[in-house]
């Protein structure tokens, strides 16, 4: 517990340098105060990036602080289209992907891929578990998946990314372990390890009612399903 707090003490200390640096190159690289260099605004969008990069690992650090201490939440009203999520964090992904000659191929199986969660944790989780998977993969790999919901009655929509070769034998207590870091892990790797980013997907999908399932052959996303409930209220509006 006194770790947890020592964290969201840290985190707290760490934002307000963080925003003022990100809020004075945004001023610089915008030229709110006059004129200034092309030098010296690459170098501001550059600082602009890098702390929204840096801000995203915060919000990570954060989130795992209070895993412990988050309940699982009542079931989300909330409806997101995870098909349209992974498409979108795909082309997202592209770069990343180019850099390390990855390819990346989710086919879809069944539909609609309708969730109930929160839109931004179902864009941090299927994000973080692509780029972490992206990360670990050797160059010339091709990363892939399955989007899947076999039935509109199906109580979860599961999102299964095969093992990449670097993790093939790795046991669920080594890839949910944060010192954990495979042989062949790319040297641009993200600077959160592989067992830290999947402990925070975890997490985060049993605070939306769902889990990580670490199996022999595939990592497997379980997020509870919306179909039934969204069939339920086009058959009442129909019947209006």
């Amino acid at each position: 517990e006194d770790s947890g707090d020592s964290i969201r003490q840290l985190i707290h200390e760490l934002r307000s340098p963080l925003n003022a640096i990100s809020g004075f190159a945004q001023i610089i690289s915008g030229q709110m105060f006059g004129p200034v260099s092309h030098g010296y605004r690459a170098m501001a969008e550059t600082i602009v990036g890098d702390a929204a990069s840096v801000q995203a690992i915060i919000d990570d650090l954060e989130t795992a602080a209070r895993g412990g201490s988050v309940g699982v939440d009542a079931a989300s009203d909330e409806i997101v289209d995870i098909g349209a999520v992974v498409t979108q964090v795909e082309s997202e992904l592209a770069a990343l992907l180019a850099d390390q000659r990855v390819d990346l191929s989710i086919s879809r199986v069944g539909g609609p891929f309708l969730g109930l969660a929160s839109d931004a944790d179902v864009r941090r989780m299927v994000g973080r578990l692509l780029t972490a998977l992206v990360d670990v993969s050797e160059p010339g790999a091709i990363l892939v998946g399955q989007l899947v919901t076999e039935s509109r009655h199906d109580d979860m929509l599961q999102l299964r990314i095969v093992r990449p070769a670097t993790i093939r034998f790795a046991t669920a207590a080594e890839l949910f372990d944060p010192g954990f870091s495979p042989e062949g892990e790319a040297p641009g790797a993200a600077v959160l390890s592989l067992g830290f980013s999947l402990r925070l997907v975890d997490s985060l999908a049993r605070s939306s009612g769902g889990r990580l399932d670490i199996g022999h052959n595939a990592l497997t996303l379980h997020l509870p399903s919306a179909n039934s409930k969204a069939e339920v209220e086009l058959e009442a509006q129909q019947g209006e």
